[in-house]
């Protein structure tokens, strides 16, 4: 299963979330093809909604920016949605406990409470003076990485020269051995005999 996180809530949680749904709620085959696309949501303090095609390989579940999805909603959303991909419709659905918030769905996902959904920390912010030195030492890198591609291009096109050299020769030895054989073995022509 594909997951594609466009929000600041953690995906190494949310997937853990979603492959125990999925295992209850896809087969292996389908599950292996399967993508998630987890979004921010329009309405303000909405939780967790979503939504999915018909028979489809894919979900959409949408989480709110400011509050934090509860984990519980999210893994009763994407079993609802799952449900939609899988080709069922909200009339089959009706009072369940696994598709609906009818009365005990908390107990079918308490599970999901021990996962809990965070934000991705923020990487600090480094100074001028370690940036210089970062960039500086990706520099030095790239120059001893295209030296050797240098190297290793100069001793290409010494071995092609070879290579060449030595084709141009056999050229011409056959050309030379094609003419001595059409000529005839070379005479000697006695000019003082007239």
């Amino acid at each position: 299963m594909r997951i594609r996180n466009l929000t600041h809530w953690r995906t190494d949680q949310m997937a853990a979330i979603l492959r125990r749904v999925a295992s209850d709620e896809l087969d292996p085959a389908r599950r292996r093809r399967f993508t998630v696309h987890i979004i921010y949501g329009r309405r303000r303090g909405a939780g967790v909604s979503g939504y999915a095609l018909y028979h489809s390989s894919a979900i959409t579940l949408k989480l709110s920016r400011q509050d934090g999805p509860d984990s519980m909603s999210f893994a009763h959303t994407a079993a609802h949605e799952f449900a939609h991909a899988r080709g069922v419709r909200h009339q089959a659905m009706r009072g369940s406990t696994r598709y609906t918030y009818a009365e005990g769905w908390q107990e079918r996902v308490a599970w999901a409470r021990a996962i809990p959904i965070e934000i991705v920390p923020a990487t600090p912010k480094l100074d001028t003076h370690t940036r210089l030195v970062g960039r500086i030492a990706h520099a030095e890198q790239m120059v001893m990485q295209w030296e050797r591609k240098l190297k290793r291009g100069q001793t290409a096109l010494k071995a092609w020269r070879t290579k060449l050299a030595r084709q141009v020769r056999a050229m011409r030895q056959r050309q030379t051995l094609a003419t001595t054989v059409a000529v005839g073995p070379p005479r000697r022509i006695n000019l003082t005999d007239k």
